[in-house]
């Protein structure tokens, strides 16, 4: 009572401010936290502003902060928290609580309560600086998680949170925030475009570098096979994951297409696909192992697709279509 709570009904030994005392549980349950919560913020108020914004430190994947809550509609909880260099931050705001039966002491008959589902949680992102805006997510409903993910590092490495609610309950909403990271990645497509063997009846560099339609057309000269290489230049000269795609097609299922990415460290090439080009643009992404070795020091990266008839084709010239060729690489 000293928390300015009455006792609750009904008798199920599920609450700690019940009329009789049980020994089932040491210390407040849902409905308790809660009754305090309203009446006093939760563990970390007073966070209503940016100036006042809770320091979480640096994220973790499957950190986890608990105990919170949106008092009211009125109230906004406000966090600072750091992104490690490398990584992208989700987050998620999970609602808290239980669906059960609560009354007054002496009062009307105690109605089922579902604290999960007061109010409609809503997480949006900025700078550190409370201002610049970066994303939100109040999409899921009432009583769901909301999660915002893939937020980027920005230069100084911390973003500012702000938790709310967007329905006007006059009602507490408890919550906890659950963050995980995934490896940050940066693209990189050609920069420069060489044949080797084979012409070009279409398209140019600029074919290959967005994925648009616009494609780079190669037919072989004569009966020969056709290949061409690729160079890109990366900022990223020690990548821990590297991924290679691939997005084309061919006129006839009788191609055979083999792509190689230049070993720096083996001073060699390395075949990392050698498959039959499919007639139906399709998109392929091969993840490789030990991707440091496909960046030389400097930074540069170079790939060769090669394609060859080996089996019957309906028509001649053969000709092989490519949209986009491109490196995705984490730090």
């Amino acid at each position: 009572h000293g928390m300015g709570l009455g006792h609750v009904m009904p008798m199920n030994e599920t609450k700690l401010m019940e009329p009789v005392l049980t020994t089932l549980f040491d210390g407040p349950r849902n409905d308790d936290i809660q009754g305090c919560q309203f009446l006093y913020g939760d563990r970390v108020e007073d966070n209503d502003d940016i100036g006042h914004a809770t320091q979480l430190g640096t994220a973790s994947s499957g950190m986890t902060v608990d105990l919170l809550a949106v008092e009211r509609p009125a109230d906004r909880d406000w966090f600072l928290i750091e992104i490690p260099v490398g990584s992208t931050l989700s987050v998620r705001a999970e609602p808290v609580g239980e669906a059960y039966f609560v009354g007054a002491q002496g009062g009307p008959p105690p109605r089922l309560r579902d604290n999960r589902r007061i109010n409609d949680l809503r997480i949006s992102a900025y700078q550190s600086d409370g201002v610049t805006f970066i994303g939100s997510s109040n999409s899921a409903g009432v009583g769901f998680p909301e999660t915002l993910g893939s937020i980027a590092r920005p230069t100084n490495g911390v973003i500012s949170l702000k938790i709310d609610v967007s329905t006007i309950a006059e009602d507490i909403q408890r919550y906890r925030l659950v963050f995980s990271l995934e490896t940050a990645t940066s693209t990189f497509v050609p920069n420069t475009l060489t044949m080797l063997l084979g012409n070009i009846t279409s398209g140019n560099l600029g074919s290959l570098q967005r994925s648009d339609d616009n494609r780079l057309k190669v037919q072989p000269a004569g009966r020969a096979p056709f290949e061409f290489e690729v160079t890109s230049q990366s900022t990223i000269l020690n990548p821990t994951t590297m991924v290679f795609g691939f997005e084309g097609s061919s006129s006839s299922n009788s191609i055979l297409r083999r792509i190689s990415l230049f070993d720096y460290d083996a001073n060699a090439w390395v075949v990392i696909d050698s498959s039959q080009g499919p007639m139906i643009e399709q998109t392929f992404e091969f993840n490789l192992t030990n991707p440091g070795r496909f960046v030389s020091s400097t930074g540069q990266m170079k790939a060769r697709l090669f394609c060859d008839q080996n089996g019957p084709v309906l028509a001649f010239p053969w000709e092989t279509s490519t949209d986009f060729l491109f490196w995705r690489m984490g730090q």
